[in-house]
């Protein structure tokens, strides 16, 4: 039995050692020799409803030097007992002071072990430097701890770690300048809690998981070995490089719950100067990286920064959106442009010209315009000249021209040939009368018929009056007649018929100043006005196409989509594109890139400070670790020490045994054996004192 004990202590201690001992060793390395060491391992048991119900303390003293040493210690807390563990030596305590005397042999040193218990009045005056509490949870609830006996379930156990260490110090530091300055800062003791070797048997339990949550929880680590599951944690609460306030969490699936009595270490550990070492390299690279976020934060400037990102971005969205307003303004002139083209809402064959509107008030457009123009020359103008034509050929054929030859008068000869029959018919002097017939003239009948009576009459004394009357009136009548007739009416007959010529198909006019040249004949206006008609049609074709090009406009004076291959197909509905994709597009699209822009330079701003803030913290380091390593050194005791003494200290909580047949014995003698664990590791000299002046010198 006392075989498989010891064998049981050996491997406890190996594995506490591994985990406690290089810390507490730390601690207690000093550059002075002491001439007692005195090492104490406070541990604190939980009770059901994890509340402090006993707390005890192993003390191991180790005095060197030789002979006999007086040890005296003032204590901290009322003790209800104290026993020495292994020697002989006696203890004495009488009002809150410690006595015993030490035997040192040969090796220069000799140590005592005992065990105090505080007083139960005293221990709600105990402040521990680390709070523990741990939690029970069955399938979600919480519970007790010994309600779990013998259930079956998900159980959760939860381990809440706070240092409540911290105070408020004035530290000294050189800041990025060189120039030694003062900061506040919290600073703790920096501790360590171990929470080893918890175990789970695997016939119990199933599923065993230690997770953890990054800057809040530390994860554990769990090994199966020889049907146990074992875990382990280790939680540093050292700030600022670790959070104060933390926690564990294990979870399981159980049955027939059985748990031993878990112990969780808290020790005091030495700060590491490995950072101190790097300082000047990171303090250089974050240097460099302020500088960089320098050069972001200028690069983007503010829109009111010239040569600046922003100030870019601003002035192109400004641009941008006086761009819009054109093409705004330009969709609307094109829009007014394209109803003056063309307005596909007139009714041309409602038109009232009195009013210049159709029956709906619509005005036509430039192209309803040119339609009804041609329209109104193709149909009424053009056929109206071509009567023209048709009445100027008739008079024209009515007046007649010389050049043909005389016929008998009659409805349809021309007048020019009447009037110059009518000339013939009168005749004219200058010829010897022949014998009347229907052929001769007015004159030739009266000269005969003057020489008839002349005969008839010839010797009558009327014969002179009837010449006279012959002679003097008939004959110069009809003499002007032939005149009139001949040298006025048909030179006037012959102009009307060649000016009606004139006037239908071109030439000269007479005139009675002379021949003039006529260029406006109908027939010239004629084939004006047909190319004017073929001009206007392909105006009208012409101005379709600019319609068209242009677009339509949809009821609500809206750009009508157009599209071809793709691509938007009329002036006005690219118009409305581009104004669309400017607006709806390229405007949000740069303010999202200001905003964006405007992101970075703020965040390079809040990067600079930060990355101040951190090259003034990290400067700070060298003193914060000089603050923790003191505040470790100083975490040397708890219910007392000797004078002058080296001391450590370190803490372990366990939790209540949960079985149906928990043995207090097991349970007693496992505190023991830890308790004794944790003091040989923690209290092996670096080196024995060979000499000491007076071997009963109290210290």
């Amino acid at each position: 039995m006392r075989k498989c004990k010891t064998h049981s202590y050996l491997a406890l201690f190996l594995t506490l050692s591994l985990v406690l001992a290089p810390g507490l060793s730390a601690l207690g390395a000093s550059s002075v020799d002491p001439k007692v060491q005195d090492n104490e391992l406070v541990i604190s048991t939980f009770n059901e409803q994890g509340e402090t119900s006993n707390i005890q303390v192993l003390t191991h003293l180790r005095a060197f030097g030789s002979g006999v040493a007086t040890i005296t210690e003032d204590q901290n807390f009322k003790t209800s007992s104290v026993r020495n563990l292994y020697g002989k030596e006696k203890l004495s305590v009488k009002d809150n002071k410690l006595s015993v005397n030490v035997n040192i042999d040969d090796s220069g040193y000799g140590d005592v072990y005992y065990m105090s218990d505080l007083d139960k009045s005293d221990i709600a005056k105990v402040k521990m430097p680390v709070s523990v509490k741990v939690s029970y949870y069955l399938d979600g609830q919480k519970t007790e701890a010994s309600k779990l006996a013998g259930k079956s379930g998900h159980i959760k156990i939860v381990t809440e770690l706070e240092n409540l260490t911290g105070v408020k110090k004035s530290l000294d530091y050189k800041n990025s300048k060189g120039e030694m300055v003062k900061t506040e800062a919290e600073v703790f003791t920096p501790y360590v809690v171990s929470l080893s070797g918890w175990e789970f048997d695997n016939k119990l339990f199933s599923h065993v998981v230690a997770p953890g949550v990054s800057g809040k929880s530390a994860e554990g680590v769990v090994v199966d070995v020889q049907g146990k599951s074992t875990v382990s944690w280790s939680v540093p609460l050292i700030p600022p490089a670790y959070p104060a306030a933390q926690y564990t969490t294990l979870e399981a699936d159980g049955k027939n719950i059985s748990l031993p009595s878990f112990k969780i270490a808290v020790v005091p550990v030495m700060p590491t100067t490995s950072a101190e070492d790097t300082l000047g390299t990171v303090q250089t690279s974050l240097s460099q990286l302020y500088s960089a976020f320098g050069q972001i934060e200028e690069g983007v400037g503010a829109p009111n920064k010239d040569a600046s990102l922003l100030f870019g971005l601003t002035s192109l969205k400004e641009g941008l959106s006086e761009l819009n307003g054109g093409i705004v303004s330009l969709g609307e002139k094109v829009k007014q442009l394209v109803r003056g083209v063309s307005n596909s809402s007139f009714d041309m064959t409602t038109f009232d010209a009195t009013k210049g509107v159709d029956a709906k008030g619509n005005k036509p457009g430039v192209r309803e315009a040119v339609k009804m123009g041609k329209a109104a020359l193709d149909a009424q103008v053009l056929p109206a000249m071509e009567g023209q034509k048709q009445v100027l050929t008739g008079m024209e054929a009515a007046m007649g021209k010389p050049g043909t030859d005389l016929v008998q008068p009659a409805a349809a000869t021309s007048l020019y040939n009447d009037v110059t029959f009518l000339n013939g018919l009168v005749g004219k002097a200058g010829t010897d009368p022949v014998q009347p017939s229907p052929s001769t003239s007015l004159y030739n009948d009266t000269a005969f018929l003057k020489g008839t009576i002349a005969k008839l009459l010839e010797g009558s004394p009327y014969a002179s009056s009837v010449n006279d009357i012959i002679d003097k009136a008939m004959v110069p009548k009809i003499t002007a007649s032939g005149k009139i007739i001949g040298e006025a009416i048909t030179p006037k007959i012959g102009g009307i018929g060649n000016n009606l010529s004139v006037l239908k198909s071109g030439g000269s006019l007479i005139t009675p100043s002379g021949p003039v040249a006529f260029p406006a004949s109908i027939n010239t206006v004629q084939q004006g006005l047909k190319s004017l008609s073929g001009a206007m049609g392909q105006t009208d074709a012409g101005l379709g196409q600019i319609s068209a090009g242009i677009g339509p406009i949809d009821a609500n004076g809206q750009a009508v989509k157009v599209m071809v291959d793709g691509k938007p197909g009329t002036i006005l509905y690219a118009l409305s594109y581009f104004n669309s994709s400017i607006e709806g597009q390229v405007l949000p699209g740069l303010d999202q890139l200001i905003a964006g822009s405007s992101k970075i330079g703020t965040g390079s701003g809040q990067a600079k400070a930060g990355i101040s803030a951190g090259l003034d913290k990290m400067l700070t380091a060298p003193a914060i670790i000089s603050a923790l390593k003191d505040n470790a050194a100083q975490a040397d005791s708890f219910l007392g020490k000797p004078e002058g003494a080296k001391g450590t200290v370190a803490y372990v909580f366990q939790t209540p045994q949960i079985s149906k047949q928990a043995t207090v014995m097991n349970y007693g003698l496992g505190v023991i054996v830890l308790a004794l664990i944790i003091l040989f590791a923690v209290g092996r000299p670096t080196r024995v004192i060979k000499s000491v002046q007076d071997a009963s010198l109290k210290v």
